[in-house]
């Protein structure tokens, strides 16, 4: 069994529900039986209204859980004896929305939660224009909605959140501290960012709670506050970016707020399990055993002062049972792993609530799979699978919907009994739920980390469906509609629409308008800006989207526009298979199959001996490939550079390459009938393979074994080109195309012998030089030696074939950033963002004579294929040459020369596509000496396009 057990997020997130429990494990009083005399907190609260005083000073009573309760009955009543005209009324109004949100806000209740916000907007709409008391009921108003945005998991909650404290903050009379409105400001934006995964909601957040934190006259227990949510806000930014610094100001915030608190209540240990799930966090990446040591001292105080009513009692236990599971995966002490089950079983006892905000059946099945990978009992394991089901079941927010279904699916198709036929309609059920998680006013970044939240499920998605023997073009069509997500949005606002043009001409000038705008949004959607309203940016962006929703579907209503910047038909899958055909191989770690796309149909083909681990082995085995002279952007000194080299063996990577011929490639090619016996064939068949999941990070052209004189190799058989997605195929094709041996090409050639900032020296003169003379008869070249980024956008506006010698480096954390290093004085990257402002018209083909240009830096992001290769291709060039890992400095010029002599054809070949012109180059290099026994040196080269 191969499970996920990891929470998506940070362990003891979403507790799976709340209540007292009768066990020998952890026990926490309850405390006095019923409540306490409620005649001083009330008689405080009549004071407070009716002098105006909404703000400070209600902490301490809003954070007992046994207060609330009797708050609320004696207010509602309170305010059944007050007329409306009374100038109290109002502002008992106000106190009790107040109340009841915060008790909400521990109990997760809906129905209070609800009942607060028609008090307040009762409040707002009572209040008169300009009264000093309006900032205060639009920031409770802000406050609530952002609780009920956490319950409902909608952006439209977060964003009148958002409307109403900004509003508030406009609202702050002369004299009176906006550090309030800006902390509550701060804390709407981290749930907002739970929804969308925007950054920039981080961002502006902790812009709110920094000026709050400047703010004079603090009183101690606020300044607590805002240091605790500060933290808060750097540990998402740091599960974000993965960046140290973000997670060291995490822990320095988080440890200040817990130095300052005084407090040994309930804000007090949310405070402590704050700190703690940022340790825990930071040894995820250090493992440091000291930051686990201290997240769970941390955590098991916080525990001790939680009732076990309280919303948090069941994320503190959740965290503990997952921090000593990973103390004893360090130091293998069995008290550890006693302790992870104890708090395991404590979370098994709890009580549900099913009014709770909390994923709790989500974070129920985690919590017995993980005590079935511990115990290994069979009764372990069911529980878990039902808990998973009734989470997909129930009417949870979407994203605990979707990893309920994915972990219910992986068990359903392991365990017969529990059948496929139900793992079929749950991921039915799953493709309805995906779009609905990609916000209109997300950007590159923002959707690349939903898709890394959501990696894996495409494949299993189209596992489901093929165990069941769905049709192929059924479950081709599925697997291609959940991956290559972002490439879609990139190719819908660049498609040109030449047809719809010459029939609609008033559309496509909206269209056109429309797409324009889209296009100047760049690759950030939000970006920061400090003097503009954040909400006025996010509104822009909502409406801009909208619009282009509304000008695709009315342009669908016309006759023969029907599948306008839709995924392709049967009918155009096979249509994109005339030069050749097309397979996606898919595995998951409920089967693998591949699926062949010909003019004549579509068929699948089972591949049992390809596993998902196996492949995940080989992809981190290919990973690292290079050498001392390789052209990344790593900086390292020799003695390191040699270390590198030598992490993998030529003899490693012909047991991968031989690997993937035996299990996936070979009886790929024998199912379509491509195995040549011709031993020195003059033409090969042309193959493409269309990426996305694991497979599509390996080699498959340079699969088999390479030998002298062994003819069991594709590239004996076939030649190999690649695509990201059917569409972005589809969308190459129909470019023109245009022979570089009939007509004059115009060719950049941009030289980085040396780069700034101390990058190694890079053998490209006799590159250059070679290329300069291979193409003087068939193109005008202009070389840019040592070019800043300004003058190669510039450049490809107006060339053909783009070649760039230079240094390369895939991105890990955020792959919109991978980039060509260029600039004369200072580095300047060529990025991914960049290729998204540019829309190059007479493009043609573009070589990247660099490392990892194909590479997809982000393993959990491999279903959408973002890389250099794939971007330059959008941009507008129909063929690219790029690398899938480190290339070596000599087999980079002695590779591009060939293909630029083998490019413009001879005799009765006037024309060799790009694709024959690079294979026959990579062979050549290949038999030139003993260049066959190091494959990393020239089967990192490949074709995309057709």
């Amino acid at each position: 069994m191969s499970l996920n057990y990891d929470l998506p997020g940070e362990p003891g997130d979403t507790p799976s529900g709340q209540g007292a429990w009768d066990s020998d494990f952890i026990t926490y009083p309850n405390g006095p039986n019923g409540y306490p005399r409620l005649m001083r907190p009330m008689e405080e609260l009549k004071v407070r209204i009716r002098r105006g005083d909404y703000n400070e000073g209600f902490d301490s009573l809003l954070s007992d859980t046994y207060l609330l309760p009797g708050l609320c009955r004696d207010l509602q009543k309170t305010l059944a004896e007050i007329p409306e005209s009374d100038p109290s009324y109002r502002g008992t109004l106000m106190v009790l929305g107040r109340v009841l949100y915060s008790q909400a806000e521990m109990n997760g209740d809906i129905e209070d939660l609800e009942l607060s916000l028609q008090y307040l907007e009762q409040a707002l709409n009572l209040t008169p224009a300009g009264h000093g008391g309006g900032a205060t009921c639009l920031i409770n108003l802000a406050t609530a909605f952002g609780l009920r945005s956490q319950h409902t998991h909608q952006v439209a909650d977060a964003d009148k959140a958002l409307h109403y404290g900004q509003q508030a903050i406009n609202a702050v009379t002369d004299g009176e501290s906006p550090r309030h409105f800006l902390v509550a400001l701060g804390t709407i934006l981290r749930h907002r960012y739970r929804i969308t995964y925007q950054i920039a909601d981080l961002q502006h957040g902790i812009r709110y709670l920094k000026a709050a934190l400047e703010t004079p006259q603090q009183n101690r227990g606020k300044h607590v506050d805002i240091l605790n949510n500060l933290s808060n806000l750097y540990h998402e930014l740091f599960k974000r970016t993965k960046c140290e610094a973000d997670s060291d100001l995490a822990i320095e915030y988080g440890q200040a707020a817990v130095q300052l608190s005084t407090d040994d209540g309930h804000e007090r240990a949310v405070i402590l399990l704050n700190y703690a799930l940022c340790l825990l966090s930071r040894f995820k990446t250090s493992l440091r055993v000291a930051d686990i040591d201290m997240a769970i001292q941390n955590a098991q105080q916080a525990l001790m002062s939680f009732s076990s009513a309280h919303a948090y009692y069941l994320v503190c236990l959740g965290g503990l049972g997952i921090m000593f599971k990973h103390r004893y995966f360090i130091n293998h002490q069995s008290q550890d792993l006693d302790e992870a089950i104890r708090h395991e079983a404590a979370i098994e006892h709890s009580a549900f609530i099913e009014k709770s905000r909390f994923s709790r059946y989500y974070n129920r099945g985690v919590s017995f799979a993980a005590k079935y990978e511990i115990t290994r009992k069979r009764e372990d394991f069911l529980k878990s699978f039902r808990a998973f089901f009734e989470g997909f079941s129930s009417e949870t927010e979407n994203f605990d919907r979707l990893r309920c279904g994915y972990n219910t699916c992986l068990i359903a198709t392991r365990v017969p009994s529990l059948g496929l036929n139900l793992a079929v309609e749950i991921v039915e059920e799953m493709l309805k739920i995906v779009p609905f998680f990609f916000q209109p006013t997300g950007s590159r970044n923002d959707i690349q980390e939903i898709l890394n939240q959501l990696s894996g499920m495409a494949s299993s998605f189209a596992s489901v469906l093929f165990a069941a023997n769905k049709p192929p073009v059924e479950v081709l069509q599925k697997l291609e509609d959940s991956r290559g997500i972002v490439i879609s949005s990139v190719i819908d606002v660049r498609s040109d629409g030449i047809e719809l043009r010459e029939k609609h001409p008033a559309l496509w000038m909206r269209f056109t308008q429309c797409r324009a705008s889209l296009g100047a949004m760049n690759s950030n959607a939000l970006k920061m800006d400090m003097e503009r309203t954040y909400s006025t940016d996010v509104k822009r962006l909502e409406q801009l989207h909208k619009d282009w929703s509304d000008i695709k579907e009315k342009i669908r209503r016309n006759p023969g526009f029907e599948r306008f910047l839709l995924s392709p038909t049967e009918r155009e899958l096979c249509e994109l298979a005339r030069i050749g055909p097309i397979v996606t191989l898919n595995t998951s770690h409920i089967n693998s199959a591949a699926f062949l796309v010909t003019t004549s149909g579509i068929q699948s083909l089972s591949l049992p001996n390809l596993k998902l681990s196996e492949a995940l082995h080989w992809v981190k085995i290919f990973a690292p490939y290079g050498n001392p002279h390789r052209r990344d952007a790593e900086l390292c000194e020799d003695e390191e550079e040699e270390q590198l080299g030598s992490q993998r063996t030529p003899s490693e990577m012909h047991t991968g390459l031989l690997y993937l011929w035996t299990v996936a490639v070979k009886p790929v090619l024998q199912q379509l009938n491509l195995l040549n016996r011709v031993t020195t064939p003059t033409r090969l068949p042309q193959i493409c393979w269309v990426g996305g999941g694991i497979m599509g990070l390996l080699p498959l052209h340079a699969a088999g074994d390479h030998a002298s004189g062994s003819t069991e190799n594709a590239i004996s058989h076939v030649i190999s080109s690649y695509a990201a997605t059917f569409k972005s195929l589809q969308f190459v094709q129909n470019r023109p195309r245009i022979s570089v041996s009939r007509s004059k090409q115009l060719l950049l050639l941009a030289a980085m012998p040396t780069t700034p900032g101390g990058h190694k020296p890079l053998q490209v003169q006799e590159e250059i030089t070679a290329i300069e003379d291979s193409a003087s008869k068939w193109a005008l070249s202009t070389t840019l030696l040592r070019p800043s980024k300004a003058n190669i956008l510039d450049a490809l506006k107006t060339c053909t074939i783009a070649h760039f010698a230079c240094h390369g480096t895939a991105d890990r954390v955020e792959p919109a950033k991978s980039g060509l290093l260029l600039g004369k004085e200072t580095v300047e990257k060529l990025t991914i963002e960049d290729l998204d402002t540019i829309s190059c018209h007479n493009a043609q083909i573009v070589y990247l004579s660099a490392c990892s240009t194909a590479e997809v830096g982000k393993m959990n992001l491999a279903d959408e294929s973002v890389h250099l290769a794939s971007s330059f291709q959008l941009s507008g060039f129909q063929h690219v040459i790029g690398t899938l890992w480190g290339v070596d400095d000599n087999a980079a010029v002695e590779i591009a020369k060939r293909f630029y002599e083998n490019l413009p054809g001879s005799g009765e070949d006037s024309y060799v596509s790009p694709a024959k012109a690079l294979h026959d180059a990579v062979v050549s290099f290949r038999n030139t000496e003993d260049n066959w026994k190091d494959c990393s040196k020239w089967a990192s080269f490949i074709h995309l396009g057709c």
